[in-house]
């Protein structure tokens, strides 16, 4: 898979685990699909650093508080 196509599916997996994290305290939402969200996301960024054989991450927007 091209490596920007899976540089844009990480970033939408990315909003998508934030936002199902500020709902965490509702009662519909349960702390599997937050893991399973959360193991998708591994997935593409594994898959991602496979593709572009890195050895660790250079996404300059995984830095905390941004």
């Amino acid at each position: 898979m091209d490596s920007l196509v899976l540089l844009r599916r990480i970033q939408r997996k990315r909003k998508e685990l934030d936002r199902l994290a500020r709902k965490f305290d509702c009662r519909n939402l349960t702390s599997g699909l937050l893991y399973r969200k959360s193991c998708e996301l591994d997935r593409l960024i594994v898959e991602y650093m496979r593709v572009n054989r890195q050895m660790e991450l250079d996404f300059p927007d995984f830095l905390p508080g941004r």
